[in-house]
């Protein structure tokens, strides 16, 4: 008897499926971060100007702006705390001469969200997968290292229609650890109910995306979208070229 069991196939069961955001549900028009800040810089000194408020020449506010945000952005990688967007455009101000309050630089922050969240659009195979598991009866979450306030990623997730899909979101920018940290994905395990040998995590990346959530005992699919596949050599990892490869892989795995 004991022979035959060994013989068996492991069934893994899933309850959960946790998904990162950049690059797996989300992609990104902007070529790089500093992109992103021009874009919401100049629409916060056209906002300023309107406001009758003394602002340098543009080139030098962009200038300061992307700097500032540039070293915030590096500080936060080494000490795995993530970049607080309202606290770093209040320092690059200050930087500038100009002093706002706090609900000033609230406001100066929220009103270039709109024109920052044009510049992403979500996976082509996003909804219909999302939606597949969700009636599958899945509990799904979101883990997101992002310096991008949590007002701001919800909207755009609602824009394309996903939010409602999510009701356990942690954004880094919200609890301040990052990814790979333990703590950032035990927040979304707590949050679901779920123990992580019963969750999978997908992404894009192998250091945040597969390694981090291996090392709580979670199985983990990389996404690649076609790009040269890594070198992974982690228990419990699966990759797969699309989105829409992750259902038949759920249901091989045995979990529904």
């Amino acid at each position: 008897m004991g022979s035959c069991l060994a013989g068996l196939a492991k069934i893994i069961v899933i309850d959960a499926v946790l998904f990162d955001l950049g690059d797996t549900l989300l992609h990104f028009h902007a070529g790089s971060p500093t992109e992103v800040v021009s874009v919401a810089g100049t629409h916060a000194y056209d906002t300023l100007c309107a406001d009758g408020i003394a602002v340098p020449p543009l080139a030098k506010y962009l200038k300061i702006l992307r700097r500032t945000f540039v070293y915030a952005y590096i500080r936060s990688r080494i000490i795995r705390r993530e970049v607080q967007m309202v606290e770093t455009v209040a320092r690059a101000h200050r930087k500038l001469g100009i002093h706002l309050d706090d609900e000033q630089t609230q406001d100066i922050v929220y009103g270039t969200l709109p024109a920052v969240e044009k510049l992403f659009h979500k996976d082509d195979q996003a909804n219909s997968v999302v939606a597949a598991l969700h009636e599958s009866g899945y509990k799904l979450g979101i883990v997101s290292n992002t310096w991008l306030p949590r007002i701001a990623v919800d909207s755009c997730l609602r824009e394309e229609g996903l939010l409602d899909y999510f009701p356990t979101r942690i954004y880094s920018s919200m609890v301040r650890v990052m990814k790979p940290s333990r703590r950032i994905y035990e927040l979304a395990l707590d949050h679901m109910g779920v123990s992580a040998s019963r969750a999978l995590f997908i992404g894009d990346r192998v250091d945040n995306d597969v390694k981090g959530p291996a090392s709580l005992g979670m199985e983990t699919v990389l996404v690649l979208h076609h790009r040269p596949q890594p070198r992974l050599n982690v228990r419990g990892s699966h990759v797969i070229t699309g989105l829409d490869e992750l259902p038949p892989l759920l249901r091989s795995l045995g979990s529904r």
